[in-house]
């Protein structure tokens, strides 16, 4: 039996990204932390070390411990090209050195790459609850380190707290994209992540197909888990972004690009057919974020790189969202996956701009969500590249772009999106709730 907690409005969040990380997850729980703290909430984070971050710190009204070897998150971020740099234009020793070193530790760690964090985390977060007693403990995934951190503490006897874990991305099914290395861990994986969802008290996931796959795969544990979608949260003034040039048209797209989910090779290939043709070189197309991992597939476009190709690496959070704001069109590419919903695509729609989706399948979540949005064009990546008809259907989108919808017809339709409603579902879930109904598109 779990003893009363001390603290009923106290919450302890444990995830390896926080404020400033740039991340979906950081960005999510960022923002849930500093309204419930804005409500009068006890709200606490423990997050890994930033170099230019104090190991503690009170921001906005959350209390926020960063934890762990900071040495370590040096080396992570001096492991990749900085600023939007190639890979080629490193030296030949330090990039193979680099590879290598990725490569052993990829084989070897587990349960993902954050593995080094667990035991500070671990301590800091059994100090807080000791000394507070809280309402409710979320670890948040990933990185799926989180969640062991927070299966060991529940472990302890009388724990007091509602424990929830929260998953971005599934862990122990995630071929695509793997955690850790799969040839050896896989049983593992999926032996720990049932252990995990059977001690918590409830489950969130962000799309109805992971809630649905997980239901599945642990089938005992299904009743305790929700479906909580995507987050859209601007602040009110973002960062400066690039000025308008009346005889360009920019085509932006933001985020992460992966080589197993979400590679920009059909979007490089169609974007250059329409800059070779008459009039092409009126349009720009800039990437902000991380691509590195990428470099391959922008090897052959090199002669277009400062011209109409820009790759600026990963941006501050308000110069992001002031270039999403600016863009003339917003481009997204979808995940190689079918229970994943990019929370980009979401902020995209809030904008109210056009915007081109790039997808692997027509069935794609991304596909789906923007049904009722008239301002998209959706594209398949075909196998062996854009046809002539996908590049007069790109070219005529840009040359007649839909008008830009209302932002009340906007907030109306992406309501359950929004703060107020993301924020009343978790909290229903840490007090015990039953299931929540999924919410609908107003």
């Amino acid at each position: 039996m779990n003893r009363r907690s001390s603290n009923p409005d106290g919450i302890l969040i444990v995830s390896f990204q926080y404020w400033p990380a740039l991340s979906a997850r950081s960005f999510r729980w960022t923002a849930l932390a500093e309204r419930w703290a804005s409500e009068g909430r006890e709200v606490q984070v423990v997050c890994a070390r930033s170099p230019d971050r104090p190991a503690f710190e009170a921001v906005r009204g959350v209390r926020v411990h960063r934890v762990g070897p900071a040495w370590m998150e040096s080396l992570r971020g001096a492991a990749r090209p900085a600023d939007g740099r190639a890979e080629s234009d490193r030296g030949v020793i330090r990039r193979t050195a680099a590879a290598a070193a990725r490569t052993i530790w990829h084989a070897v760690y587990w349960p993902d790459t954050s593995c080094t964090w667990y035991f500070a985390a671990r301590a800091k977060a059994r100090e807080l609850i000791a000394a507070g007693a809280p309402q409710a403990l979320v670890t948040v995934s990933p990185t799926f380190t989180a969640v062991a951190v927070g299966r060991s503490i529940a472990r302890d006897a009388g724990r007091g707290f509602h424990w929830l874990i929260d998953l971005g991305d599934p862990f122990s099914f995630a071929d695509e994209a793997p955690p850790n290395n799969f040839l050896l861990y896989r049983r593992l994986n999926t032996r720990f992540e049932r252990s995990c969802f059977a001690m918590a008290d409830s489950i969130s996931v962000t799309t109805s197909e992971t809630r649905d796959r997980y239901a599945a795969l642990f089938p005992e544990s299904a009743g305790k888990i929700a479906m909580i979608p995507p987050l859209v949260d601007f602040p009110e003034i973002g960062g400066p972004a690039a000025p308008p040039r009346a005889d360009r048209r920019r085509l932006v797209f933001l985020g992460r690009l992966y080589p197993s989910i979400r590679r920009p090779d059909y979007l490089l290939s169609l974007f250059a057919s329409l800059a070779e043709e008459p009039g092409g070189e009126r349009y720009e197309l800039h990437f902000f974020g991380d691509s590195w991992q990428c470099e391959a597939d922008f090897a052959p476009h090199k002669r277009m790189l400062g011209r109409n190709l820009f790759v600026h690496g990963p941006v501050p959070r308000e110069r992001a969202i002031a270039e999403m704001r600016s863009a003339d069109v917003l481009v997204n590419i979808g995940n190689d996956t079918r229970y994943q919903l990019p929370s980009k695509i979401v902020e995209y729609a809030m904008t109210g701009r056009p915007i081109l989706n790039i997808v692997p399948n027509p069935d794609d979540s991304s596909a789906n969500f923007l049904t009722p949005y008239p301002a998209h064009l959706t594209l398949t990546a075909r196998p062996g590249g854009p046809t002539p008809e996908d590049l007069g259907r790109l070219r005529e989108f840009l040359e007649h772009p839909p008008e830009e919808i209302p932002q009340a017809a906007l907030r109306a339709w992406l309501a359950p999106f929004a703060l107020p409603e993301i924020s009343a579902r978790y909290g229903a879930l840490l007090s015990g709730s039953p299931r929540l109904v999924e919410p609908r598109r107003r």
